[in-house]
């Protein structure tokens, strides 16, 4: 058997396979840094350090509320509202279950730990939220509402601000007939000394209870002696003085009368 071959005929080379695409991707801008007081902001503007900050105070407001039971309101504002920091003591949770939960009346918790004080959380609130405004918020009209609520909030913190550091309260007492030119003040005290040599005015020197308190001793040129705070009773009762009670006065009526200690009126009393 044989074969013919057809000299004419030439075969094809197969074609080449096809060369690889490179996508190319155009550089990705680079970011523009931030600003130095935007980077400081950012952390302080945190929604959840605005979370914390409102658990806390709902925190303190109950402790201070709590507190009421042992002491009176304007001694609660001042430990726990209008100071930096707090003792709280334990026996508070001891009180909150006698009173809801029938815990013994006798069982006691000594000790006390530290939390914030209104002016802290107060501050660290107003901090926050100027910061959330300066970093994420901005003006439109969509956003009023919240601007109003946000600025009502200032408002709130900044007027306690105001009101506890530059506020006075005070009575004037006016009887018929009669002319007055000062206040008194109901929850500050003071230690008077009155001259009435002169029949036609009289002299007086007021020495604060706070600076006695703060100093022990106090005294005036127009005072021939000082005054010294030997015991200071945010609250007393006058009792007759018997015949084996030790009596520190010496003349007056201190010596027939003596004030015995007697607990702070409580915010939750009736009386």
């Amino acid at each position: 058997m044989s074969t013919t071959q057809n000299p004419g005929h030439v075969q094809a080379a197969p074609p080449p396979p096809p060369l690889p695409t490179v996508e190319v991707v155009p550089p990705k801008p680079r970011p523009i840094p931030k600003p130095l007081w935007v980077r400081i902001l950012t952390p302080i503007a945190s929604l959840r350090l605005t979370v914390v900050l409102f658990v806390l105070s709902i925190l303190l407001v109950f402790f201070g509320t709590l507190a009421q039971i042992d002491h009176g309101i304007w001694t609660v504002m001042a430990r726990y509202f209008r100071s930096f920091y707090v003792w709280v003591p334990l026996q508070l949770f001891i009180q909150f279950g006698q009173t809801f939960f029938f815990f013994p009346k006798t069982w006691k918790l000594p000790g006390a730990f530290p939390f914030f004080g209104g002016w802290t959380l107060g501050a660290a609130l107003l901090v926050n939220l100027l910061a959330a405004h300066l970093v994420r918020f901005k003006l439109s009209w969509r956003r009023t509402g919240i601007l109003l609520t946000h600025f009502g909030i200032i408002l709130l913190l900044v007027g306690e601000l105001i009101t506890g550091t530059m506020s006075f309260e005070g009575q004037m007492l006016i009887r018929e007939g009669e002319t007055v030119n000062y206040l008194m003040d109901t929850r500050s005290y003071e230690v008077a000394v009155t001259d009435r040599t002169d029949r036609a005015t009289d002299s007086v020197v007021a020495v604060p209870v706070k600076l006695l308190q703060s100093k022990g001793k106090a005294g005036s040129a127009k005072l021939p002696f000082e005054v010294e705070l030997v015991e200071y009773m945010p609250n007393s009762r006058l009792e007759d003085v018997g015949a084996r009670d030790a009596n520190r006065a010496t003349a007056g009526r201190g010596r027939t009368l003596k004030a015995e200690r007697a607990p702070e009126v409580s915010g939750t009393s009736s009386n």
